[in-house]
């Protein structure tokens, strides 16, 4: 289990042994290694380093076998895009986070009488037309995507309206890219999103690290995989023609949040001449249509792309510029930065309404301790009464 955890981590035994502060001399075996072959066994606070290394439980390493992926998860990120082993190890990680977060509001469930599955799980297969799901989407959850007076604001607007209508119907939207400090941040080509596609509680989770006019985009996408009923991770939409299932499931969900989000009876009235135009007149008009539609510039590009007005040569080369024009913004707010806004409204801005609703409601029954509802939140156990009711008055003030 040490061996698996640390290989799972994507650490080699020197890397692990530096971190542990162990010696690591030629021609003699690493202390950790030894640990590895069973020839010396680790205190209990030196398992308990490994596994804040590991981003693992400590309880891990008492299992006969590395444990299964609960949630029968894929990766359906394209695999020509090239993430490092350590990345995706810290990918792994978070999804066992959320994995965790889940399993205690399963647990919550069980107990509960009046809950029930919610039949939208799983309920579309790829033989319909995509535009018929985000009509079933739109109808579900209580929004229209067809007014345009519904998108203003601009895209975090849109995205918080969203999020509200999606948490409402039972599925929590949880906002995360990181495992709690900015040496474990992912970026939007390690992972844009992902979906546990339960019919009890589904789970979507969206990378804190995308743009906020992005997020609307990938929430959409992370929806259809659960109308779908496929979890998995996702990444960054190619304009590339699919290879595999998996690619043809991507771009079916790409179709789906494309279409709720620039209806397609909407094109005509935005796209005429758009085929004769190149360079930055297209750049210019695209984003023209982003703004009316408070969505992402990418967004709708892919739609473009989709429907042939856009060659893919030009398409790769509009979504590297989009791409390395948010990589100089993060770059200049990063040094803008000082301070940032407060802990807890962070933390219950990532977590969602939905998942403290129920945590508070748990608690006030006494169906959950204030240990796992910390497990929940990611905050200490001493802070979860507090961290509720600041939550609480934000709610009432808001």
């Amino acid at each position: 289990m040490l061996k698996w955890a640390r290989e799972s981590s994507g650490l080699s035994l020197e890397e692990v042994s530096r971190k542990m502060g162990f010696s690591v001399k030629e021609n003699e075996i690493p202390r950790l290694k030894k640990f590895e072959n069973g020839e010396v066994y680790p205190t209990h606070k030196q398992l308990n380093n490994l596994a804040k290394i590991y981003h693992q439980p400590s309880l891990v390493f008492y299992l006969n076998d590395p444990p299964n992926n609960k949630n029968n998860s894929v990766d359906f990120r394209k695999q020509s895009i090239s993430v490092s082993r350590r990345q995706n190890a810290l990918l792994d990680a978070l999804v066992r986070k959320i994995e965790l977060k889940q399993e205690i509001v399963l647990d919550l469930f069980e107990n509960q009488n009046n809950v029930q599955e919610l039949k939208f799980v799983g309920s579309a297969n790829r033989n319909q037309v995509p535009k018929e799901i985000a009509q079933e989407i739109a109808r579900t959850i209580g929004f229209n995507n067809l007014e345009k007076r519904n998108r203003k604001g601009g895209p975090e607007k849109l995205f918080k309206v969203l999020r509200s209508k999606i948490e409402s119907v039972g599925i929590f939207v949880l906002i995360a890219g990181d495992l709690g400090s900015y040496h474990s941040k992912l970026g939007t080509d390690v992972f844009r999103g992902f979906a546990i596609a339960d019919s009890n509680a589904p789970f979507i989770v969206i990378n804190s690290n995308d743009a906020i006019s992005a997020r609307s985009f990938t929430l959409m996408h992370e929806l259809a995989h659960i109308w779908l009923g496929k979890s998995g991770v996702s990444g960054i939409p190619s304009g590339d023609l699919p290879e595999t299932e998996n690619e043809l499931v991507e771009r079916y969900c790409n179709d789906v949040a494309s279409e709720f989000l620039f209806p397609e009876e909407y094109m005509n009235d935005s796209i005429q001449d758009l085929a004769n135009l190149q360079g930055n007149q297209l750049i210019e008009v695209i984003s023209t249509i982003a703004q009316d539609w408070s969505v992402s510039d990418s967004m709708v590009a892919y739609k473009l792309k989709r429907f042939g007005i856009i060659e893919s040569q030009e398409y790769n080369k509009i979504t590297q510029l989009y791409y390395t024009r948010w990589q100089k913004y993060k770059e200049r707010l990063q040094k803008k930065s000082s301070g940032g806004p407060d802990r807890n409204i962070v933390i219950q801005h990532r977590m969602g309404d939905h998942l403290l609703r129920t945590v508070m409601n748990s608690i006030k029954s006494g169906r959950l301790t204030f240990s796992k509802a910390a497990l929940a939140l990611e905050i200490a156990p001493v802070s979860v009464e507090s961290f509720i009711n600041s939550w609480l008055k934000s709610k009432q003030s808001g």
